[in-house]
């Protein structure tokens, strides 16, 4: 693989003014190069933290240096929460996971109060005939239940989703929207408490396709709680071809 320095530089440079216009943050993708000299040059030019897949992935992030977490994901399996774990006992490591079931839910908070750890986690929306998220209100209801139930343990820290499972710019807009009221929702019911306490509630979506709508219908956002909304493109950085050349032909015009 080779990478063009000068086309590096302008990717980095035109993203993080595209963010700073809108009054939004990045946090990259990192799954898309997991190229550790290319998270630093990220954050170096402006990107609030990292996202990444995996608890493997965070780990090797950390090592390099990271320590802003989105794990756009759900935590699962005994090996991975333990790495996560030992993650959080450096105090300047911040993480947050993603949850869309009860059941998930209650397997972090047994794990992590066993520990006597807090873990910040996002509530993931989903779309019929998506692949995760919460469908419906009773699973939301469901799973912000099981995340009161952990209260100390579980916090939640604000609302996520991947609108690239949908594929028309309406549908997206619809489902970009419905986020903004369930965090508002959240946000009334005093469910975010705890995490405005700390830092921040997130707002999160946008792969490399959807950015421009997702900061446009995301930056509107007014939840009466400090808030970042941060979106999550990973192949700008290096992917100028093909379908993310088309996309971003799109977006340009």
């Amino acid at each position: 693989a080779v990478l063009y320095e000068e086309r590096l530089q302008h990717n980095l440079a035109w993203m993080q003014q595209f963010v700073t216009e809108y009054g939004v943050k990045l946090a990259p993708h990192g799954k898309t190069t997991m190229a550790p000299a290319l998270f630093a040059r990220q954050l170096a030019g402006g990107a609030w933290g990292i996202t990444l897949a995996t608890a493997h992935q965070t780990r090797v992030a950390y090592e390099h240096g990271v320590r802003r977490v989105i794990m756009a994901n759900q935590l699962v399996g005994k090996q991975n929460m333990v790495i996560v774990s030992h993650l959080l006992t450096d105090p300047s490591f911040e993480f947050c996971c993603l949850v869309d079931s009860a059941a998930g839910v209650d397997l972090l908070g047994s794990f992590f109060k066993a520990r006597n750890q807090t873990l910040h986690v996002l509530l993931e929306l989903g779309s019929d005939g998506g692949r995760t998220g919460v469908r419906d209100a009773e699973q939301q209801t469901a799973v912000l239940e099981a995340i009161a139930h952990w209260k100390g343990h579980i916090v939640l820290a604000g609302v996520e989703l991947y609108e690239g499972v949908l594929e028309e710019e309406a549908d997206i807009r619809q489902f970009l929207q419905r986020a903004v009221t369930c965090l508002g929702d959240i946000a009334k019911s005093g469910q975010l408490g705890e995490r405005a306490a700390l830092r921040p509630v997130i707002l999160t979506g946008a792969g490399s396709a959807w950015y421009d709508v997702v900061a446009e219908e995301f930056s509107k956002a007014d939840i009466g709680l400090p808030l970042d909304v941060i979106l999550r493109p990973g192949c700008y950085l290096t992917h100028d071809v093909g379908v993310y050349r088309a996309s971003q032909e799109q977006i340009q015009t």
